[in-house]
């Protein structure tokens, strides 16, 4: 058995097989990102309580933790600073290293970059398997943030094998693998925790070794090892070498490009799009340390809210915008996510004890949160392909991509920090949804698209 050539493809068939390819990326970069967000507060006390506080990176942590924010009695609350700090670290080297890997791969080819990217990220997952000691985890995270990078490659490797007809088609799998990893990447960690390994060698002599949460790390290697081992037997070059030289003459389309961009709509709707992902990523982070203090919730238990919220998440995105798009059309879709996402907020906020009542008002935030998020997702990239010529679509998906992994660098950290200085959830969710308010006062000056005037006329 031989691996595909380096070849571009020439015909449909291998043309599906690099947007799956594509597709498979993508979700692992985020699945990298969401897997461990269920076992955030059990992963970081368990290493503090094993390691303790002197001479320790988990200790050093905990002190500067103690210092931003004062003295708590509350181990979840230090645990959360924790999490934000991950999350950060990790987004932040998604968001530096993605047009890196973008470059690279237009001077050697994108199944080179491909293979070598997902081999990293394979070797990262190995590595949290024996992270007997947190400085091993924190390695991990690092390598996984700069190896799952990698979507810059996926997504020029879906232009190439498309064309203007079909890129929008193309551009829409990168959105489905987002929001199907966010649903299967927290589940799968949660459930995965169940099965809690004996920890060993868990000091400075001997870092190495199985810990409680080698399981679900063990999972995510053997997707990630599934996913290289597909790239290298199915996916073939789909950046012909005549046409590298001006592939490396291209600029990548970051965040940073949004200054060259005149369309007002494409520019508030990256707007849009960057100040609600803060909101967003900051409150998922703290979701798990609101249910441990509020429920007394497991990781499992949180498997099940992430699955709840999935649900809620299939439903805006396969029926609500199916249905009522041509309706109503997007603005009126976008302004009710965001109207759904401040009622969240403040409904989260509001849940204080573990009563029935709580739950009940949390579980309807949740739906309105999934709700939000679902028709978010779907709507603003549907008015970014509306508002774009066909030329520009690949740079102005670029950069509101780009847009949305600079604001998870923010998200979780100013969560953290929120969670910290307030002991508690409350003032993390009331200040999302005050954020929220700015995005819904911009989604109100949203142009109605030229090709959705044409339809209702």
């Amino acid at each position: 058995m031989s691996a595909v050539p380096d070849h571009p493809p020439t015909d449909s068939s291998h043309r599906h097989r690099a947007l799956g390819l594509v597709f498979l990326t993508v979700f692992m970069d985020i699945l990298g990102f969401s897997i461990i967000i269920p076992i955030y507060p059990k992963l970081l006390t368990h290493y503090l309580a094993a390691e303790g506080e002197t001479g320790t990176l988990i200790g050093a942590l905990s002190r500067a933790a103690h210092w931003l924010g004062g003295s708590t009695e509350n181990p979840l609350v230090t645990a959360a600073l924790f999490g934000g700090l991950l999350g950060a670290i990790y987004s932040l080297l998604q968001f530096l290293c993605a047009p890196l890997w973008g470059r690279l791969s237009d001077r050697l080819g994108r199944r080179r970059v491909l293979l070598c990217t997902l081999g990293g990220t394979t070797l990262a997952y190995f590595a949290w398997i024996f992270a007997g000691a947190f400085w091993v985890v924190v390695l991990a995270r690092v390598v996984l943030g700069t190896f799952t990078a990698n979507i810059s490659v996926a997504t020029a490797a879906a232009a190439d094998v498309t064309d203007e007809k079909t890129r929008s088609k193309g551009m829409a799998m990168v959105g489905v693998a987002f929001a199907l990893a966010f649903l299967i990447g927290p589940a799968l960690g949660g459930f995965a925790a169940l099965w809690e390994w004996a920890p060993v060698g868990i000091s400075s002599a001997h870092p190495l070794g199985l810990n409680p949460f080698s399981f679900p790390a063990l999972l995510a290697f053997l997707l990630a090892a599934a996913n290289w081992f597909c790239a290298w037997r199915y996916f073939a070059e789909t950046l012909p070498e005549e046409n590298r030289t001006s592939a490396r003459a291209a600029r990548h389309a970051s965040l940073f490009s949004l200054q060259s961009v005149q369309t007002p709509g494409i520019r508030r709707a990256v707007l849009i799009n960057f100040l609600f992902t803060i909101a967003f990523s900051g409150t998922e982070t703290v979701l798990v340390f609101a249910t441990a203090g509020l429920f007394h919730y497991a990781p499992q238990d949180n498997a099940w809210v992430f699955i709840f919220n999935g649900i809620f998440l299939i439903v805006a995105q396969g029926f609500i915008v199916r249905r009522f798009a041509p309706r109503l059309g997007e603005r009126v879709l976008v302004q009710t996510g965001l109207f759904l996402g401040i009622a969240s907020f403040l409904l989260v906020a509001a849940t204080q004890g573990n009563s029935a009542a709580a739950k009940g008002i949390f579980y309807t935030a949740m739906a309105c949160f999934a709700l939000s998020v679902g028709l978010l997702q779907a709507c603003l990239s549907s008015l970014l392909s509306l508002y774009s010529a066909a030329s520009e679509q690949g740079k102005n998906i670029g950069i509101f991509r780009s847009a949305g992994a600079f604001a998870r660098i923010f998200g979780p950290l100013l969560a953290a920090l929120l969670y910290f200085k307030g002991n508690g959830h409350t003032w993390v969710y009331l200040a999302a949804a005050i954020l929220t308010v700015l995005p819904l006062a911009l989604s109100l000056t949203l142009p109605r698209p030229k090709a959705r005037k044409e339809a209702t006329s």
